[in-house]
C-alpha cells in the first residue's frame, strides 16, 4: 500500500493541466520561427540569440493582467536589446573590463527588485541575457545585430498576448479566480477525516498554504485593482464578488475545521462524522465546478447531490437534538459554581455531563457546516445571475476594499535601500560578486559555454539558503538526467531536420513543466539547449559533459555565496516575523471581541485586519519551513520555534472561529461585563510576547489571566444554566425570550473558544518566558 502511495505521489509531479499545455504551446510558438528562419538565411547563431530573447520575453509576461503583461514584456524586450549591445561590445574589451562589468551590471539590475516583483523579474531576465552575450565573442557592430534580433523576437513574443487580449479580455483574472476556487476545493478535501490525525493536520497545513497563494493572486489581480475603478465592466464585477464570497467561504471553513477538532470520539457521533465528511466532499466538488464556470464563462454547477448530503446532515442533527432534549428533561436548574480549571467548561448537576458537552460541540460543528453550505449556495446563486444588467458593486463595498497606494520618489526609495541593512542590497551585491567570480573563471581558464555557469547562479542564487539549496538540487539533478538523454541523442541524430523536430518536442514538454515542476523542466530543457548548440557541429556529444561540469561549478559558487556572503538565516529573521504575526492576531482579536460587544465600526473594518492576520501567519509558516531546510547548526531551538508558531496558528484559527459566530447577544452586552477585562488581559499578554521576541528577552510576568478567564467563565456558565432552564420552561415562548434564547445558543462554543484562546496565549507566554535562543 505504501509503495502504491509513493508511486502515486511520484506520478503526480508529471501530470499536466490544460493550462500547462497551453503555456507550453505558447512558448514553442515563440521559439520555433527564429529556429526555422535562421538556417534559411545563414544566420543560425544570431537566430538562436534572438530565440532566447523571445523566450525570456515570453516567460517574463505570463502573470498579471494583459495590460501589465504587455508593459512587462516591452520592458524586457527593450532592456535585453540595450544590454545585449553593451555586453557584445564589452566582450572584446579585455578580461579586466569584462569582469568589472560582470560585477557591476548584475548588481544594478538586481537592485530593481526594490520597485516591486515585476521590476525584479525584468532585472533578472535582462541580467541573464547580459551574462549570455558577455560569454560569447562579439564586437560593437555584432552587438547591433544581436540587439535587433532580440528586439524583433521579443516583440514577436508579445503577439500571442495581443491576440488573446481582445478574444478573451479577462482570461488572466478568470484564471486567478478559478485557481482560488480549486485551492478552496483542496482545502475542503483536507478537512475530511479526523483532525486529530497528524497526517491530516499536515495535509491541512499544505492546503492552507495553497489557498493563501491563490488568495494573493486573486486579490492582486481582481480585488486590489478593480476595487479602485469607478467604472468596472460587468464580467469583472462578477469576478470581484466571486473573490469576496470565496474569502467568506474560506473564513467559515476554517471555523468548521477548528470546531471539528473538538468533536468527541464516541460511537454516537460517528454517523454525524460520516455525513459531515460526505457534505465536505460535495463542497469540494461544487467549488471545482464554480472555478470551471468562472474560467469558461459558463454555469457548470450542479447542486442536487450537495442538497442530498445536506439533508442527511440535517437528519443527523435532528437525532442529536432529540437526544439533547432527553438530557435537558433530567436537568435541574440550580446555581452553577465557578469553574475551577482553565481548560474545561464545568457544568454541575447534570446526569450525563460529558455526553451533554460532547453533543453541544457536535451541534456547533453542524451549525458551522450549515454556515459553510449557505456561503457556498450564495456563491452558486450569484454565479447563475447571468442576465443581471445593473451594477453588482456598491460604492461602499468598493471603497471598503480600496487600498491607498502611497507613491514614493524612486530616487528616494533607491537611496534608502543603499545600505547593508537592506536585504535587497545585500542580495544584489551577493549576485554581483558571484557573477564576477564566474566570469573570471571561464574567461581566465577559457571554458567554452561559460554562460552556463552564470546562468546557474542567476537562476538558483536566492536571498535565503533554503530556497537556494532546493533550487540548486533540482537544477543539478535535472541537468544530469537531461545531459544523459542529450548525449545519446547528439551522438545518434545528425540530420538537421530531425534535430529540429527533437528541439520542438523537448522544448514543448519542457515549457509545459516550467510552472509545474522545475526539476522536470530542467530534465527536458537541457536536451533542448544541447541539441541547439549541436546543430552547427553535429555528433559532439561531449558537450553534455561540459554542461554538467559548468552547472556543478555554478552550484558550488552559489552555495559559497549564499552561505558566506552576508548569509540570511531564518532564525535571525523569524523573531521579527513572528512578532508581526502576533501583533496582527492581537489586533484581529481586539476587533472581534469589540464586535461581540456591539461596536459596529469594529465589525465593518474586520476584513482588512483579517487579511493582514492571515498573510502574516502564512509568512511565518513559510519562514519556519525554510528554517527546517537550513543546516542544523543554523536552526537554533527548533522545538521552541515550532511550539510558538503552532500556538500562534491555533490562536489565529480560534479568533477566526470566534469572528464567524458573532452572536445575537450583542444586544445583551450587559450580560458579559467581564469580557472587556478579559480582552485587555489577553491583549497585554500578547503585547508582552511581541516585545520579548523583538528584544530577545524573557516575557514579563502578567497577572490576572487565569482569574479573568475564570470570572468570564462563571458569567457564561450562569447564562448557560439560564438557557437550560428556559429550554424546559415551555410557557416562555414570547418573541423577546425567543430572541434571547437564540442569542444564548453561542454561549458554550464561545466559552470553549475563549478557553482555547487563553490556553494558546498562555502556552506562548510560558514558552517565551524560558527565553529564545
Amino acid at each position: 500500500m505504501k509503495k502504491l502511495v509513493h508511486f502515486s505521489a511520484f506520478w503526480r509531479q508529471f501530470q499536466l493541466t490544460r493550462a500547462d499545455l497551453a503555456y507550453g504551446a505558447r512558448l514553442i510558438l515563440v521559439v520555433l520561427p527564429p529556429l526555422l528562419i535562421g538556417p534559411a538565411i545563414g544566420q543560425s547563431k544570431l537566430a538562436a540569440m534572438g530565440m532566447l530573447g523571445g523566450l525570456y520575453t515570453a516567460i517574463g509576461g505570463t502573470s498579471g493582467r494583459y495590460r501589465d503583461r504587455v508593459v512587462d514584456m516591452l520592458c524586457i524586450a527593450s532592456g535585453m536589446a540595450i544590454i545585449a549591445f553593451l555586453a557584445s561590445g564589452l566582450s572584446v574589451s579585455g578580461v579586466v573590463l569584462a569582469i568589472a562589468a560582470a560585477l557591476l551590471i548584475p548588481f544594478i539590475l538586481n537592485m530593481l527588485g526594490i520597485f516591486g516583483t515585476s521590476a525584479g523579474r525584468v532585472g533578472l531576465l535582462v541580467t541573464i541575457v547580459f551574462a549570455m552575450v558577455l560569454s560569447e565573442e562579439g564586437s560593437w557592430q555584432t552587438g547591433i545585430y544581436v540587439a535587433l534580433s532580440m528586439l524583433i523576437c521579443g516583440l514577436w513574443a508579445i503577439v500571442p498576448t495581443l491576440l488573446l487580449w481582445p478574444l478573451r479580455p479577462y482570461q488572466p483574472e478568470r484564471q486567478a479566480v478559478a485557481s482560488y476556487y480549486r485551492a478552496l476545493a483542496g482545502f475542503c478535501g483536507a478537512l475530511e477525516g479526523p483532525m486529530y490525525d497528524e497526517g491530516q493536520r499536515k495535509a491541512l497545513k499544505r492546503a492552507r498554504g495553497q489557498v493563501w497563494q491563490a488568495y494573493n493572486q486573486a486579490h492582486s489581480m481582481v480585488v486590489a485593482v478593480h476595487a479602485g475603478s469607478e467604472e468596472t465592466p460587468l464580467p469583472l464585477q462578477r469576478l470581484f464578488l466571486l473573490t469576496l464570497h470565496a474569502d467568506h467561504f474560506f473564513q467559515t471553513a476554517i471555523s468548521l475545521g477548528k470546531f471539528g477538532e473538538s468533536m468527541p470520539q464516541v460511537a454516537r457521533v460517528e454517523p454525524v462524522r460520516q455525513a459531515l465528511n460526505a457534505a465536505v466532499s460535495e463542497f469540494g466538488r461544487v467549488l471545482r465546478q464554480v472555478g470551471a464556470s468562472a474560467l469558461n464563462e459558463k454555469v457548470l454547477v450542479e447542486t442536487n447531490e450537495l442538497n442530498r448530503r445536506l439533508v442527511e446532515v440535517k437528519a443527523r442533527e435532528d437525532e442529536l437534538r432529540r437526544h439533547m432534549q432527553s438530557l435537558m428533561a433530567r436537568y435541574t436548574a440550580e446555581p452553577v459554581g465557578r469553574a475551577s480549571t482553565l481548560t474545561r467548561v464545568h457544568l454541575t448537576r447534570l446526569v450525563d455531563e460529558e455526553d451533554y458537552k460532547g453533543m453541544m460541540q457536535v451541534l456547533q460543528v453542524l451549525r458551522t457546516c450549515h454556515q459553510v453550505s449557505n456561503a457556498l449556495l450564495v456563491i452558486v446563486a450569484m454565479l447563475k445571475q447571468q442576465d443581471q444588467e445593473e451594477s453588482l458593486l456598491q460604492t461602499a463595498l468598493r471603497l471598503a476594499y480600496r487600498q491607498e497606494v502611497k507613491r514614493k520618489n524612486p530616487l528616494e526609495t533607491l537611496k534608502t535601500q543603499f545600505t547593508m541593512q537592506s536585504a535587497t542590497f545585500r542580495h544584489a551585491l551577493r549576485i554581483g560578486l558571484a557573477m564576477g567570480v564566474a566570469t573570471a573563471i571561464y574567461r581566465l581558464f577559457e571554458i567554452p559555454h561559460g554562460f552556463w555557469i552564470a546562468l546557474t547562479i542567476m537562476v538558483c542564487l536566492k536571498p535565503n539558503y533554503s530556497t537556494s539549496n532546493q533550487k540548486l538540487a533540482q537544477r543539478f539533478i535535472g541537468t544530469c538526467i537531461g545531459a544523459c538523454i542529450a548525449a545519446a541523442l547528439v551522438a545518434l541524430v545528425r540530420v538537421p531536420s530531425e534535430m529540429l523536430l527533437l528541439l520542438a518536442v523537448f522544448g514543448f514538454i519542457g515549457f509545459c513543466y516550467y510552472q509545474r515542476n522545475y526539476r522536470v523542466f530542467v530534465m527536458f530543457i537541457a536536451p533542448f539547449s544541447l541539441l541547439l548548440n549541436s546543430m552547427a557541429t553535429p555528433g559532439q556529444w561531449e558537450i553534455a559533459l561540459l554542461r554538467v561540469g559548468c552547472t556543478l561549478l555554478g552550484c558550488l559558487l552559489s552555495l559559497l555565496a549564499v552561505g558566506f556572503l552576508w548569509p540570511e538565516w531564518e532564525r535571525e529573521r523569524l523573531p521579527k516575523r513572528l512578532a508581526k504575526a502576533i501583533a496582527a492576531n492581537r489586533e484581529y482579536l481586539r476587533r472581534v471581541l469589540a464586535g461581540y460587544e456591539g461596536q459596529e465600526s469594529s465589525i465593518n473594518g474586520m476584513h482588512k485586519v483579517y487579511k493582514a492576520m492571515s498573510l502574516t501567519n502564512a509568512d511565518v509558516a513559510s519562514a519556519f519551513q525554510s528554517l527546517m531546510d537550513e543546516p542544523k547548526g543554523q536552526r537554533g531551538d527548533v522545538e521552541r520555534w515550532d511550539a510558538l508558531i503552532t500556538y500562534n496558528q491555533q490562536l489565529a484559527d480560534c479568533i477566526t472561529a470566534l469572528s464567524a459566530h458573532i452572536p445575537l447577544m450583542v444586544r445583551e452586552r450587559r450580560n458579559l461585563p467581564r469580557l472587556e477585562r478579559f480582552a485587555r488581559t489577553i491583549d497585554n499578554v500578547l503585547h508582552q510576547i511581541e516585545a520579548a521576541l523583538l528584544e530577545g528577552k524573557q516575557a514579563q510576568e502578567v497577572s490576572g489571566l487565569v482569574e479573568n478567564l475564570q470570572e468570564l467563565q462563571a458569567t457564561l456558565q450562569s447564562l448557560i444554566a439560564e438557557r437550560l432552564s428556559w429550554q424546559r420552561a415551555e410557557h416562555m415562548q414570547t418573541q423577546a425570550m425567543s430572541t434571547r434564547r437564540q442569542a444564548l445558543k453561542d454561549l458554550v462554543p464561545m466559552m470553549l473558544v475563549l478557553d482555547e484562546i487563553a490556553q494558546y496565549t498562555t502556552g506562548m507566554w510560558e514558552t517565551v518566558k524560558i527565553g529564545i535562543q
